[in-house]
């Protein structure tokens, strides 16, 4: 039960509750179980007030401070909450359905198996709250801040969620059916809206993210990683999108799921193969791979097939394509990374060593003075830090790089000490040093590296 002097405080009204509030920083009001249906509590100072199990029902609450505040169980159904600072609050549990919740500060919020059905939330911050279980089905989400949100068995049939920004979402088990969606933020600073040029089709915003989380169960799941530089960012989605193309086409009777999520730069293809079909999948990563750095021909992989052969011929073009567009801006932008740096082989080599590798291997294959970029090989990492005037050297260095990276996938213990040789004589070889010592090092590099690709002996 509720205090029965914090109560007769608050019939006073909010002025009285605010005032007495501010001249009692210390006490924390128990208002329990109250009856405050239909109540004019506008601005009210409720920071961390016991409101368990409360009777708040289309009470107006707009701009009123929550946060910290205990809303475990109550009713707030119709209420209006809009603008309201709940950060931190508990309302885990409480009916919250039809309740006007607009630009409300839900930062971290406690809302879990909460009900917002039909609630409209647009523009409501939940960054970080926890919405486990939590019921808002058709509910208007439009403009609604989820970045990092834990969305896990949530209910959002029928729901607006256009132009929400998802990013740092979890998703596993969540209800989508009926979704209604334009167009959503993925990336962290929701600026990249996603589809990029035009809106969802009806259902597919549903088809295409309603089993993602269940994906997950599933032992047999395949997935790929690449972080892109900026400047091969959507040419090289390009190429990835078109391997479910090519896998139909080589495949027809495989039922295989591929999908394909943007975090920023970072992109990762995940390909379910539902009925068993890893290890025909990953040869056809492999080979697709392999065409891409250019060590099998398009006409060896399409197999006599003149549509297939003609597709990935005009894949690889529109990628060119891509790529001089992106020369085009860097030479406007006069950005640190020129337009000669911007190459369709790096962004091969990006590619199809990305398909072939494990998970979440970052490539960064471009090396600049004055920049530092790493290349991770499993748990091998070569930095490259480049001071001075040692531009002379960069391409052999690049290739000499990309060599051992190619050579990777044969690794035993005797390539793994040369390749920790590598990652040492780089390090030298950044620092500043004349030409003629930069030179020399890069050869060193070129030598150990062929050393190192060559066959290992069997070990008995």
């Amino acid at each position: 039960m509720a205090n029965e002097e914090h109560f007769r405080i608050l019939k006073q009204g909010v002025e009285a509750w605010n005032e007495w509030r501010e001249r009692n920083p210390n006490v924390k009001p128990d208002l329990r179980e109250a009856f405050l249906s239909e109540a004019f509590l506008k601005e009210v100072f409720f920071r961390e007030t016991n409101l368990i199990n409360a009777s708040l029902r289309e009470a107006n609450l707009r701009g009123a401070n929550l946060r910290g505040a205990n809303l475990r169980g109550a009713n707030l159904r119709g209420a209006n909450l809009r603008g309201t600072i709940s950060s931190s609050a508990d309302l885990s549990g409480a009916d919250l359905s039809g309740a006007n919740f607009s630009s409300a500060d839900l930062r971290g919020a406690d809302l879990s198996e909460i009900n917002f059905s039909r609630a409209y939330l647009r523009r409501t911050d939940f960054r970080g709250a926890n919405l486990t279980g939590a019921n808002l089905s058709g509910a208007y989400l439009c403009k609604t801040d989820l970045r990092n949100a834990n969305l896990i068995k949530a209910v959002l049939n029928k729901a607006d969620i256009t132009k929400a920004c998802l990013y740092g979402t979890v998703r596993y088990d969540w209800e989508v059916e009926g979704i209604k969606c334009d167009y959503i933020y993925w990336d962290e600073k929701g600026k990249e809206r996603y589809p990029e040029n035009r809106n969802f089709e009806p259902n597919e915003f549903e088809k295409l993210y309603k089993n993602l989380a269940d994906l997950t169960k599933f032992k047999d799941l395949i997935t790929r990683s690449i972080e892109f530089p900026p400047e091969y960012y959507q040419a090289g989605i390009s190429i990835l999108n078109e391997f479910g193309s090519v896998l139909q086409k080589k495949h027809p009777d495989t039922k295989a799921k591929i999908r394909i999520e943007q975090d920023g730069l970072k992109v990762t293809m995940t390909i379910d193969p539902v009925e068993g079909d890893r290890e025909v999948i990953e040869n056809e990563l492999d080979e697709y791979g392999l065409v891409i750095t250019g060590r099998m021909t398009p006409e060896e992989y399409a197999d006599n097939d003149p549509l297939l052969l003609v597709e990935l011929k005009s894949q690889l073009n529109i990628a060119m394509v891509q790529l001089e567009n992106q020369k085009l801006i860097a030479e406007y932008q006069d950005r640190e990374i020129k337009k000669q740096d911007i190459q369709i082989d790096k962004l091969l080599s990006l590619v199809g060593q990305g398909i072939q590798s494990q998970p979440d291997i970052t490539f960064s294959p471009t090396v600049n003075i004055k920049q530092r970029e790493e290349k991770r090989m499993g748990n091998d990492t070569i930095s490259i830090s480049a001071k001075g005037d040692v531009a002379f050297a960069k391409d052999e260095a690049i290739a000499t790089i990309n060599k051992a990276i190619t050579e990777a996938a044969k690794i035993t213990n005797s390539l793994e000490d040369k390749l920790n040789e590598l990652s040492a004589a780089v390090e030298n070889m950044v620092r500043d040093m004349p030409d003629e010592k930069a030179k020399e090092v890069t050869g060193d590099l070129q030598t150990l590296v062929s050393e190192a690709s060559k066959d290992q002996p069997r070990r008995k």
